[in-house]
Order: C-alpha cells, then sequence, then structure tokens
C-alpha cells in the first residue's frame, strides 16, 4: 500500500542521510495506517517504531521516547508480554535511554528483553546473543567491569558456536571482552584476545581494510 511505499522510501533517504525528506514521509504512512488499520494496530506500531528511530538517531529523545512507548503497548496488547516482537521494542526504548544516558531506566528495559529472547529462541541463538550483549555494554558504560565481563563471556561463547571461531562477528566479541578486561587493568587477559580478533578481521577483510584498522587501534 502507500504507507508501505512510503516508509520503503524514507527508509532510503535515512540510508543516504537525508533525514529532513524522510520525517514527511514516515510521518504521512503514520497518519494512514492510523486511519486504515486502527491506533492499535501492529502496522501502526511499526511506523511508530521507524518515526522514532529517525528522531532518536537526531538525538530528539523527548520526540522519540512516546513514539516507542505507543508502539511497545500495541505490541505487547496484541502479540503478548513475551513475544519477540515485544523484546523488539523493549530494546528500541532501552537503546534510546542508553543514548540519553538513562542507564537505570534502560536496564530492566534489556533485563526483560533478554528473558524473552531466552525464553522464546533458547539460550544459544544469535538473537539472545545481541540481547546479552545489549546489557553487557550498558554495564561497561555504568563502569559495571565484572557484571560486563560475565555477559560478554556468554556472548562470545554464543557467537563462536553459531558462527564459528573466524567469523567477524566473533571477532567483535573479542573486542568487547578484551576491552572490558582492559578496563580492569587485566592487559595479559586482553592482549591475546585482541590479537586473535585482529587476525579474524585480516583475514576476513584484508590488511587495510577500516575493519582491520579498528583492531589495530585497539
Amino acid at each position: 500500500g502507500t504507507a508501505t511505499i512510503l516508509t520503503s522510501l524514507a527508509d532510503l533517504y535515512r540510508a543516504d542521510r537525508r533525514s529532513a525528506e524522510a520525517e514527511p514521509l514516515l510521518t504521512r504512512a503514520l497518519a494512514i495506517n492510523e486511519k486504515a488499520l486502527g491506533p492499535d494496530h501492529l502496522g501502526t506500531a511499526a511506523s511508530l517504531a521507524s518515526l522514532a528511530a529517525l528522531a532518536t538517531a537526531q538525538e530528539r529523545f523527548t520526540e522519540a521516547e512516546p513514539l516507542l512507548e505507543r508502539a511497545l503497548a500495541i505490541r505487547e496488547k496484541v502479540l503478548g508480554p513475551d513475544h519477540p516482537g515485544t523484546a523488539a521494542s523493549l530494546t528500541d526504548l532501552a537503546e534510546l535511554y542508553r543514548a540519553d544516558y538513562r542507564h537505570a531506566d534502560a536496564e530492566p528495559l534489556f533485563e526483560r528483553a533478554l528473558a524473552i529472547r531466552e525464553k522464546g529462541l533458547g539460550p544459544e541463538h544469535p538473537a539472545t546473543a545481541q540481547a546479552v550483549y545489549n546489557l553487557g555494554d550498558l554495564y561497561r558504560r555504568q563502569r559495571r567491569f565484572a557484571d560486563a565481563e560475565v555477559l560478554f563471556e556468554r556472548a562470545l561463547a554464543i557467537v563462536e558456536k553459531v558462527l564459528g571461531p573466524d567469523h567477524p562477528g566473533t571477532a567483535a566479541s573479542l573486542t568487547n571482552l578484551a576491552d572490558v578486561y582492559a578496563r580492569q587493568g587485566r592487559f595479559a587477559a586482553a592482549e591475546p584476545l585482541f590479537e586473535r580478533a585482529l587476525t579474524i578481521r585480516e583475514k576476513a577483510f584484508g590488511p587495510d581494510h577500516l575493519e582491520t584498522a579498528g583492531s589495530l587501534v585497539n
């Protein structure tokens, strides 16, 4: 329908960093979905989330927050409290709080999203690993490095098992764990992880790629 086309065009503009052109399209798509589908439809929730993502990327948190809260309420009502779609909305809102340095507000949402992923997808699913990382990253930002370490170790174990030892995703997990080791002054533990991440990225991207440069900086 028209709303879908508007959203797709807006996504194209966003990818091209043309946010000012994307916003009126997303606003129009939301209005169409609210009128055609109703205020409590999943299509309306998707439009709310898209518009909120644009505002969040521009750090317009006070505008994005009520949109995400409404999208979460719709998904909880329609899908139930333990559905992956609800977990996605919880994560969206938690990421907004994290970006706005509202860590205490973000934590219970990330925790609940993780519980939903574990229950619905199992403890070793890639989406569960992402939820584990999200909570660990929040702890890292709060300088709760010991708590972050436990979660980053778990995320690494999942990613290695699911993606393999030489996957770039494994390199990212190694870098996160090495970072929290280093922040705790455990440089001997961090060094082999950084080195392994560098080896993976050199193999995957070549020695002159930006991803490889990131490992060199670490």
